[in-house]
């Protein structure tokens, strides 16, 4: 599965993420998407504004990096029947390499996304993760009760780049 974003959109992702909180290690948000390519045989998933979780929406839980509140899930579902958007749960490992979701994200994040998948059936939904220089993406396409892996991230824009999830 391909994905596409703009620099510019890219960017202030990562200024977001990049944010201090007044308690949570670390902050999340949510990648709008549409869904393209739907009749082909490799899907793209073009990821196209961002919603941030407002500081208000943290829970206060050292156990966690982050941990938003019901308003903030209620707000991504809301979204997504106003809009028919996919969304993709985002946050931000600040190192360089290939991040990996740890425990808590594994356990935690794929309930929400079903959700997601269970409001809005049409669309494809996810996690994408990023580091200081690539990234991972996880899509559920519609009609799938598996994930699918991005095979990259293309960052569209001057420069041009690619967060490859693999090494190679």
């Amino acid at each position: 599965m391909k994905f596409r974003i703009r620099k510019s959109l890219y960017d202030r992702v990562l200024d977001d993420l990049r944010r201090p909180h007044p308690f949570a290690l670390e902050r999340v948000g949510f990648l709008t998407a549409k869904l393209g390519n739907r009749r082909g045989s490799d899907l793209i998933v073009f990821l196209a504004d961002y919603i941030a979780v407002p500081d208000n929406q943290y829970i206060n839980d050292r156990s966690v990096g982050a941990r938003m509140n019901s308003d903030a899930i209620r707000a991504a579902m809301q979204h997504i029947l106003n809009t028919q958007d996919g969304l993709f749960h985002v946050h931000l490992h600040d190192w360089s390499g290939i991040p990996e979701l740890g425990y808590t994200d594994r356990m935690e994040i794929p309930p929400i996304v079903n959700s997601f998948c269970n409001v809005g059936p049409s669309s494809a939904h996810g996690i994408v993760l990023l580091s200081s220089d690539k990234a991972m993406a996880l899509a559920w396409p519609p009609s799938s009760d598996e994930p699918v892996p991005a095979d990259r991230i293309t960052v569209v824009g001057y420069p041009l780049m690619f967060l490859e999830m693999d090494d190679e």
